[in-house]
């Protein structure tokens, strides 16, 4: 009985070291690049086409594991708008770490535009650093503000909130020279950020911030949301009508998809839920070229 213990012991002892080496060093490089077409009949038609690639939650660092794995998946992207939400650094060190990457990867992830999560509010981070460095590029950093993305003979009004998280957020400021009659697409670190917004509009919400639980268990899903003023709105898609049943008010976001992002942050590890770094092409009718179609309108 006692060997029989000892073995079924060491047995158990193997499968939890392979099973922490594929949560640790395997599941964290297998970057997923989900094709999604976002239909409304009502996108102008200058915007259509209009393909934008979302990178949230990097989490980079000086032992950033699967740094060539994403640079490796979004060279493969070619979108003509890169959309960081939040949570581009871990710790003081991953700003270097970051802006380093970002150099390296200047002719794929331009032209962008960037906004801070609760990673860049900590209150010991001297993020003057990471401010400093992006000054190099043309591209946005959007921190209660929104700004008329140009593309093609297309413009696109695009709303930038502060991290929900931190509860920086202010969609008072963040809204107050957007064009309400304009489509329009809004930025929020957190699924939190849409409870502000009211009934302002927002088209099409990306926001990150969950992980998609990071560690997600068969059958039963994430443990965990990482949100506050909002519950369930762990990754994937959310239309007008669930969103409103579940913050029990109207909203003017019409379409949100929170985003697995690419990172792990303090626990160095995935399971069941790879990384991913989502890519959106707006159209006003399907095209039926195999991506998923997702209607603004359902």
């Amino acid at each position: 009985m006692i060997f029989l213990l000892a073995i079924l012991g060491c047995g158990l002892l193997y499968l939890l070291h392979r099973l922490r080496h594929y949560m640790t060093r395997i599941e964290p490089l297998q970057v997923a690049t989900p094709e999604y077409e976002v239909v409304d009949n009502n996108l102008p038609e200058s915007l259509d086409g209009l393909r934008i690639c979302q990178i949230s939650d990097l989490h980079s660092s000086l032992h950033w594991y699967n740094k060539k794995a994403i640079s490796d998946a979004l060279k493969k992207v070619h979108a003509d708008l890169y959309l960081f939400t939040g949570d581009m650094i871990y710790m003081q060190e991953g700003i270097g770490a970051f802006l380093r990457w970002l150099e390296e990867m200047k002719d794929s992830v331009h032209p962008f535009i960037l906004i801070l999560g609760n990673a860049e509010h900590k209150p010991w981070l001297r993020d003057e650093e990471l401010f400093e460095g992006l000054k190099r590029y043309d591209d946005w950093v959007l921190i209660n503000q929104s700004l008329t993305f140009k593309w093609k003979a297309g413009e696109l009004q695009v709303v930038g909130l502060d991290d929900p998280h931190t509860e920086n957020d202010d969609a008072n400021i963040a809204y107050a020279n957007a064009d309400p009659n304009k489509w329009t697409l809004l930025l929020s670190h957190s699924p939190d950020g849409i409870v502000g917004v009211g009934e302002r509009r927002a088209d099409l919400t990306l926001s990150g911030h969950t992980h998609g639980g990071q560690i997600r268990l068969p059958v039963i899903g994430a443990l965990i949301c990482n949100t506050s003023k909002t519950k369930g709105f762990i990754s994937g898609w959310f239309h007008s009508h669930e969103i409103e049943k579940r913050i029990k008010r109207k909203t003017g976001v019409k379409l949100l998809y929170v985003s697995k992002g690419l990172g792990t942050g303090n626990v160095k590890a995935r399971f069941l839920c790879n990384p991913e770094a989502p890519v959106f092409t707006l159209r006003r009718t399907p095209t039926g070229n195999g991506a998923n179609t997702i209607r603004v309108n359902t």
